[in-house]
């Protein structure tokens, strides 16, 4: 097992280290130089976004993408079947650490768990907080338009020993799937979202957060019960707190019930890539 650390970050890529392998690919959150320089030449993987394809090395006539996955230890003690997947992804997102740390410490003070805890995890991915909320014993909805995110999702329960019923896994549109949620008037203690600009469910439904994310974090404040918490991520470069407060607020949550925090990631060099905006959400104080 390979553990994960980011090495370094700078000039539009990061550097990201399993093991003793060096994984170059881009970073739109690294928008500073590298600290680093040296170590950059002995990356074992190359990311190319002009040929988008993996290399194992720098150069026009290196060779395409290798078939390698590994197992990763993540932050937070989580495991992670990482691979060199298409767009220069490696079948996890390391910056939602602090969102995985925050939903250990969660489940761990609050006197709700076990079989009395239920989260919806919408835009889930390939699950490392549906594994973190689901060993602390919460019941879990994982859901993700992508039908191979989900298995990848899966598979990760596997590796982190989640009991196969902790977890419930279903491929749909996020908005669709909570609104019928709503319908049969369900309610969720905690609700995590990490929407992306963009996106496109199988049966073809489209997200574009501008237009859709309000709506949603409306529904979601719905399904919430009366002392539960809404985890909403998002990682626009223009946000700001004001900007990601005002959201928020359109949703209907009373500005005394929004927690905002932007999150960095630090690399071994001391680079800090500002990875976004988080917000907890709830109905009361």
């Amino acid at each position: 097992m390979l553990r994960w650390s980011l090495a370094d970050a700078g000039n539009g890529r990061r550097l990201d280290r399993l093991g003793e392998l060096l994984i170059d690919r881009p970073s739109g959150a690294a928008r500073g130089p590298a600290a680093a320089v040296e170590s950059w030449s002995n990356a074992n993987y190359f990311y190319s976004a002009e040929r988008k394809i993996w290399l194992r090395e720098r150069g026009p006539e290196s060779a395409g993408r290798p078939e390698e996955a590994w197992l990763a230890r993540l932050p937070e003690d989580l495991i992670c079947e990482a691979t060199l997947l298409q767009g220069g992804q490696l079948g996890f997102f390391a910056d939602h650490a602090p969102l995985w740390r925050w939903m250990d410490d969660e489940l761990i003070s609050n006197q709700t768990s076990g079989a009395d805890c239920i989260l919806l995890n919408l835009f889930a991915y390939t699950g490392m907080l549906s594994c973190a909320a689901a060993r602390r014993g919460c019941r879990v909805v994982h859901l993700d338009a992508s039908s191979s995110a989900v298995h990848r999702a899966r598979r990760n329960a596997q590796l982190n020993g989640v009991a196969e019923d902790r977890i419930r896994y279903i491929v749909d549109d996020a908005m669709a799937f909570a609104a019928r949620e709503l319908k049969r008037n369900r309610r969720y203690h905690y609700i995590a979202l990490d929407p992306p600009a963009f996106g496109r469910a199988a049966g073809g439904a489209i997200w574009k957060l501008e237009r859709d994310l309000i709506p949603l974090l409306k529904i979601c404040r719905a399904l919430l019960h009366a002392n539960g918490r809404a985890l909403l991520s998002l990682h626009a470069a223009e946000m700001d707190e004001s900007r990601f407060r005002n959201l928020c607020a359109q949703a209907g949550f009373a500005d005394e019930n929004i927690q905002v925090e932007e999150q960095q990631e630090r690399a071994e060099s001391g680079v800090a890539l500002r990875c976004g905006w988080r917000a907890v959400l709830s109905l009361t104080c």
